[in-house]
């Protein structure tokens, strides 16, 4: 846990002692994790049915190691040491790399959808927790190459957008992103400024919007339920394709009759 690691020093010697990204492809076992998410994938798309997607995750570069190591010490880690945490960012995407080239056999045998949800808690409210320059320099780069076996089969990949997103919207569609899921409006900005965005070859980025889960939802009427779910329409409507729901997971204080209204009225809307 992140008790380990009482300093940027200590995350450091963590990284140091990785072994070469080089070796993780000679020791991966492709065909034993194809059979693992093939397994996955099928059994849940048969639970769930013909009439629901089961929308399947792919990797980047992991950059949730605040969770492993604790936020200062990773933070300052990055600060103090950017070419160790490159080395630990690369080490990430590699993993992803491989993982991903799983997901591309099964994307050509026709079990798995060319659609992959990924993304990661990047930001808060006021933009990255570490400078966007930063992130060019050792994040981007690894998400880059995770993301790379995907891109190269035209795969669509849905990246979860959290906080205040905008200072790294162009690099993640530099790096192949096509599609944006959440949107933290309260963070400051319009879902529109990102649908008018251009993604891969010139496309509009698929959305994947949702109402508020902190305040539409458990304190609004049905009515205002109407009224978000038509801003949104509105606001994404230079978008590639829209889909809407939740921006997070509801708690028990969202209102059933606010939670269906969510679905109704959006059938009823979409297909006007």
């Amino acid at each position: 846990g992140a008790s380990k690691f009482r300093s940027a020093d200590d995350v450091v010697a963590y990284v140091e002692s990785l072994p070469d990204p080089d070796s993780l492809e000679r020791e991966f076992d492709f065909e034993g994790k194809l059979r693992c998410i093939q397994g996955e994938y099928l059994k849940l798309q048969e639970e769930l049915g013909n009439n629901i997607l089961c929308l399947p995750s792919c990797k980047d570069a992991k950059f949730t190691w605040y969770m492993d190591f604790g936020y200062e010490s990773y933070l300052t880690a990055m600060a103090l040491y950017p070419d160790v945490m490159n080395r630990l960012f690369h080490y990430s995407a590699e993993e992803s790399r491989l993982l991903n080239m799983v997901l591309v056999e099964l994307v050509k045998q026709e079990q798995l959808p060319p659609f992959f949800f990924t993304g990661q808690d990047i930001c808060g409210h006021q933009g990255p927790m570490v400078s966007p320059g930063l992130l060019r320099s050792i994040f981007f780069p690894a998400v880059q190459h995770a993301l790379g076996p995907l891109v190269d089969i035209d795969a669509d990949i849905i990246w979860h957008s959290d906080g205040y997103i905008l200072p790294i919207l162009d690099d993640l569609i530099g790096c192949g992103v096509s599609g944006f899921q959440g949107f933290q409006e309260r963070s400051g900005y319009n879902i529109g400024e990102i649908a008018r965005r251009e993604v891969r070859a010139g496309r509009k980025p698929i959305l994947l919007a949702g109402l508020r889960v902190d305040t539409v939802l458990p304190f609004g009427s049905v009515d205002d339920v109407k009224q978000e779910i038509e801003r949104i329409i509105l606001d994404a409507d230079e978008g590639g394709g829209l889909v809407i729901g939740t921006s997070n997971t509801p708690g028990p204080d969202c209102r059933n009759e606010n939670l269906e209204t969510i679905y109704t009225y959006t059938h009823t809307v979409g297909r006007q």
